[in-house]
């Protein structure tokens, strides 16, 4: 079974999410553009953590031990990701005061 289908379909994914990243959140200053986009974000950043593990449970490692050091690399910095994506959302550190966030 091939897996070129899917590499083009990943790669038209990451493209567009790098025009997101590049122009439009350059684009706008507005915080519901940034919330939104790093919220729909989150979402890919959790499908792929469920991809990783489907496969490694259909390859019968799981077992942190037989990781490989891409494994490792994949889940690790796609949780960091995505704490500081939950951590964006729940506005962590925000000093922003409150007339700002009413404005949202």
């Amino acid at each position: 079974m091939s897996h070129g289908p899917l590499l083009h379909q990943s790669a038209a994914l990451y493209g567009f999410m790098g025009v997101i990243f590049a122009v439009l959140l350059r684009a706008s200053p507005d915080p519901k553009v940034w919330r939104i986009v790093q919220a729909a974000t989150l979402g890919v950043d959790l499908a792929l953590l469920a991809t990783m593990y489907a496969l490694l449970k259909q390859q019968d490692r799981l077992d942190v031990k037989g990781w490989g050091a891409g494994d490792w690399f994949n889940a690790v910095f796609t949780l960091w990701v995505a704490a500081i994506r939950v951590a964006y959302l729940l506005e962590v550190g925000n000093t922003v005061d409150e007339k700002a966030k009413k404005a949202r």
